[in-house]
């Protein structure tokens, strides 16, 4: 690659960091401390345990807003505060790196793996973290008691 063509994906990084801000901003204008969560055919691994803890995130929330690339019906027996959208990869992947370059900690990326960043399939198993318990306390970041 040549310089301009850096330079290029440099910018185009950049747009979409602010293209995802924007967009964030606006759907949590009624609501600036709403939980946006990202869901992607990665969380597809992870489906339980993520809907098993839904609940008891979106109590720690006033709104949390499901961002989802993937086709998912509204979760049964969840708070009412919670909001399932759909949208396109190309959004999806702005509200990840946007959420991944400001760290921004109310936007969860419910995967398991996010390129250059994290990959905690290596933690199932040590010192008895199982996949719940990742889920819960690592993704969710719930601390405490949860009732399951």
């Amino acid at each position: 690659m040549e310089l301009n063509d850096y330079r290029q994906l440099f910018e185009q990084n950049v747009s979409d960091v602010f293209s995802g801000w924007n967009s964030i901003l606006e759907m949590t204008s009624d609501c600036r401390e709403a939980a946006i969560l990202l869901f992607s055919q990665d969380t597809l691994e992870i489906k339980e345990p993520v809907l098993k803890y839904l609940d008891a995130f979106a109590d720690m929330y006033p709104k949390v807003i499901i961002l989802s690339s993937i086709d998912m019906d509204e979760p049964e027996n969840v708070n009412s505060k919670v909001i399932v959208k759909k949208v396109s990869e190309t959004e999806l992947n702005r509200y990840l790196l946007y959420a991944v370059s400001t760290q921004e900690l109310n936007v969860r990326n419910m995967s398991m793996k996010v390129v250059n960043v994290r990959d905690v399939h290596n933690l199932v198993g040590f010192k008895g973290a199982d996949l719940d318990t990742i889920v819960c306390r690592g993704i969710y970041g719930i601390v405490g008691e949860v009732n399951e």
